[in-house]
Parts: C-alpha cells; sequence; structure tokens
C-alpha cells in the first residue's frame, strides 16, 4: 500500500482551514432560504461563496500532495489572538458605540498584533478607516447604520 507524504504542509493546513470555514458558512447560509437565480433569498449568495471556498480549498488540498513546499513554523499567536479579538470588539461595540467608534477600536485592537505597536499611528489608520467606511457605507450606498451612539 503506498503511503502519502505531505509534501506541503503549509497548503494543506490551509486547505483545511478554507473547507473548514467553508464547510460551517455552508451549513449556516442553507438554513435561509434560497430564492431563485432571479429573486436571490439571503442564503443564495453566501452558499455560492462558502462553496467556492471550499472548492479552493480542495484545489489547494491537491496541490499539497502534488508540489513540494515549505514546512510548517511556529504560529504567531499574539498577532492571531489580537485580530480574531479586532472582529469581536468590533461586533461587541458596533451596536452600543456606533459604527465610527467601532470600527477605531477594532483597528486600534489589531495593531497590538504588530511589534513595535505605534498608537498614534495606528489611530490615525482606524480615524481614516471609520471615515472612509462611513462615506462608502452611509453616504453612498444608504445603509441604515448608526454612526454615533
Amino acid at each position: 500500500m503506498k503511503r502519502v507524504m505531505l509534501r506541503n504542509p503549509q497548503d494543506t493546513v490551509l486547505s483545511v482551514i478554507f473547507i473548514a470555514i467553508g464547510l460551517g458558512g455552508l451549513v449556516i447560509s442553507l438554513g435561509y432560504p434560497m430564492g431563485t437565480l432571479l429573486r436571490m433569498g439571503p442564503g443564495y449568495f453566501p452558499s455560492i461563496i462558502f462553496s467556492g471556498l471550499i472548492l479552493v480549498g480542495i484545489i489547494v488540498a491537491i496541490g499539497s500532495l502534488r508540489f513540494d513546499g515549505p514546512r510548517l513554523e511556529a504560529w504567531n499567536w499574539r498577532a492571531i489572538i489580537f485580530l480574531l479579538g479586532s472582529v469581536l470588539v468590533f461586533a461587541l461595540l458596533m451596536r452600543p458605540l456606533g459604527f465610527i467608534a467601532a470600527i477605531v477600536l477594532s483597528v486600534f485592537v489589531s495593531g497590538l498584533a504588530h511589534s513595535p505597536f505605534r498608537p498614534i499611528r495606528i489611530l490615525l489608520l482606524g480615524c481614516g478607516l471609520a471615515l472612509a467606511s462611513a462615506l462608502i457605507f452611509v453616504t453612498a450606498l444608504g445603509l441604515p447604520i448608526r454612526l454615533w451612539p
């Protein structure tokens, strides 16, 4: 019996992550009405996107078995924790503090993932992203998002 060797461990792990996120999102999106191609329901577009993510994961997995690649390196847990934390900060603070403050604080938390931490630079970036997001989503697209508490 032929043993399958992982020739590219980084791509193998990436493909597993893609497939897992795709399957999770697909299961959730199937709980919403699909609609039709001409009258898409709320589950239609997410199911297409997550199916595509699963397909990309499968393609990357096949490539990881065929082509040599780098070994797995140590994970930067600080970056992972602060980047996931920034998403959580945005989700938890969007409603009570408003769109602008949630974006600024989320960018600030994500800035903690990088060393050295430069608070002034991160704060300016957060303010710029909040302004651009407000102009795009509220002004240009007319989405009913509360900017302030």
